[in-house]
């Protein structure tokens, strides 16, 4: 998803995200990107579970919260 969304220049530095290494044929990039993201979210869990859990948790409501109000801009248009 990483990588598509760098691919449709939705991300900055897209165009170091959205390379295609020839060798491998993936986005070697991409990927390398999404493994430090997460790494660094797993040494906020090392630190502290409940600063973990708030931020997944507050992740998980803005999430909801965009997708909800996509659907009502939606069918409103219709």
């Amino acid at each position: 998803m990483f990588w598509a969304f760098a691919r449709d220049e939705g991300l900055p530095l897209s165009s170091i995200w959205a390379r295609v290494n020839p060798k491998l044929g993936s986005p070697f990039n991409a990927q390398l990107c999404v493994t430090m993201i997460a790494a660094l979210l797993g040494c906020i869990y090392l630190g502290s579970t409940t600063a973990f859990n708030s931020m997944m948790s507050s992740a998980v409501w803005v999430f909801h919260v965009l997708q909800s109000s996509a659907q009502e801009v939606k069918t409103d248009i219709y």
